[in-house]
């Protein structure tokens, strides 16, 4: 049968089933699993990246180099700091945008200016993993990054991981989609390796089903306002 848990309800499932050993979760797995994901992804591909707080910026002002700026990092208000403007508000745009923007704002003291922006560091584009790996952590998401790249990033599995039971969580339009992999079967070529998506957060294993579960939540600030999907037997 399948369940739609709010949060309360999924934390005492998980512990219940902590409490009960190695009992497995049944989520969508292997090519199910990733069919899922990526169904979930795909309102997100195509669509320009939009600046978020604590990302790095190159503005390039054409022909003006005290006003360029090789490294403007958006602060917590979501603005950068121009010389000559001030702050501006970063926050949601693309960089076209900010640099249409930014161009406005010095049309008051330069004719005709050229501005660029580039984002040079995105912090949003990045993937957690945790659970029973040798270092578990937040870790940047650049390129086509596979849920066995992100396991290399935290060097491996450990050696008591349950690889058959390896969780993937995505969030899209604040819902969260969880989905289960094989690890072994993708190393040895009979499943897909998954593409990872920023934001997603994986946990290997279940030998520490309490201790992930708390740091899912830490992980997760408004996660009791999220739903996850469970395919509960």
């Amino acid at each position: 049968m399948h369940l739609w848990l709010k949060a309360p309800a999924l934390i005492a499932a998980c512990l219940a089933i902590a409490a009960c050993g190695q009992k497995t979760i049944s989520l969508p797995s292997d090519s199910a699993a990733y069919a899922q994901l990526a169904t979930a992804a795909a309102p997100l591909e195509g669509q320009a990246y939009r600046i978020g707080d604590g990302d790095t910026l190159r503005i390039n002002v054409f022909q003006e180099p005290d006003l360029s700026l090789s490294e403007a990092v958006v602060d917590v208000n979501g603005n950068v700091t121009l010389p000559l403007v001030g702050d501006v508000s970063a926050i949601s745009l693309t960089n076209s945008e900010l640099a249409a923007e930014l161009t406005a704002q010095l049309r008051r003291y330069l004719v005709n200016p050229q501005v660029t922006v580039a984002i040079t560091r995105s912090v949003a584009k990045r993937v957690f993993v945790e659970g029973d790996v040798n270092k578990a952590g937040v870790f940047p998401l650049e390129g086509n990054v596979t849920l066995l790249g992100a396991l290399a990033m935290a060097e491996g599995t450990s050696e008591i991981a349950d690889t058959k039971q390896v969780l993937v969580f995505r969030t899209v339009g604040g819902q969260r989609y969880g989905a289960k992999f094989d690890v072994d079967a993708i190393r040895n070529g009979s499943a897909e390796d998954p593409r990872l998506a920023p934001q997603d957060l994986v946990v290997v294993g279940l030998s520490s089903s309490k201790q992930w579960v708390r740091n899912l939540i830490q992980l997760s600030p408004v996660f009791g306002s999220i739903f996850i999907a469970l395919n509960q037997n």
